[in-house]
C-alpha cells in the first residue's frame, strides 16, 4: 500500500475530489429543480 507511485495517489485524489464537486453539483441542481417545482405546484 505504501508502495504506491505518487502519481497513482495524486490521480486518486484528483479523481475523488472530482467526483465529489460532481455530487456537490448535482446535489445543487437537484435543490434547485425541487424548489422550481414547489414554485410550479404553490399557485
Amino acid at each position: 500500500m505504501l508502495s504506491l507511485p505518487c502519481a497513482i495517489n495524486s490521480n486518486y485524489t484528483t479523481i475523488l475530489v472530482f467526483i465529489i464537486a460532481i455530487r456537490m453539483l448535482f446535489l445543487q441542481a437537484s435543490l434547485t429543480f425541487y424548489r422550481l417545482q414547489i414554485l410550479v405546484l404553490l399557485p
